[in-house]
């Protein structure tokens, strides 16, 4: 049975936070390799249509280059937002034109993992400057917010 009167500093002790960000760029159309070489940049990841993917290795449905913020897990999520757009800036123009040909999109994930919450402590933060949305824009990209919160008997 789990512990529910912790005090609050037995909850700061016990939450493990780890977050990241990553650019995913999609296409039905063209391959990892040629992803890669429209954007100029050696992705971090990549996979081709029917490559196993995930727990079940189910085939993926498309291509896939994804680039990380290049932040060790600890860092925050705002961290990790702000480094991936400075990373991705040089490259705007050429992911905004694969982002918008027909059969190619892109998503940038920012995921924050808390390891314990209860009722009255479950908070998750992640701050995006305007200038940083302002270029994830013009690379036409989506932007997805991932918390992931344990509740404190998977902590």
């Amino acid at each position: 049975m789990p512990d529910h009167d912790l005090t609050l500093s037995d909850l700061q002790d016990r939450v493990r936070e780890r977050a990241a960000a990553y650019l995913t760029i999609h296409s039905e159309v063209e391959s990892p390799a040629a992803l890669a070489a429209a954007i100029g940049l050696i992705p971090d990841r990549q996979w081709a249509e029917g490559d196993p993917r995930g727990r079940l290795r189910r085939p993926a449905p498309n291509s896939v280059v994804e680039y990380e913020s290049g932040l060790s897990e600890e860092h925050s999520p705002t961290d990790h937002a702000a480094a991936l757009v400075a990373r991705l800036r040089p490259y705007c123009e050429r992911i905004r034109a694969l982002t918008a040909a027909e059969g190619t999109w892109g998503v940038v994930d920012i995921v924050e993992h808390a390891g314990f919450a209860t009722e009255w402590f479950a908070n998750t933060e992640a701050w995006v400057e305007p200038e940083d949305l302002h270029a994830l824009a013009e690379m036409g990209v989506a932007l997805r917010f991932d918390a992931y919160v344990a509740a404190p008997d998977e902590a």
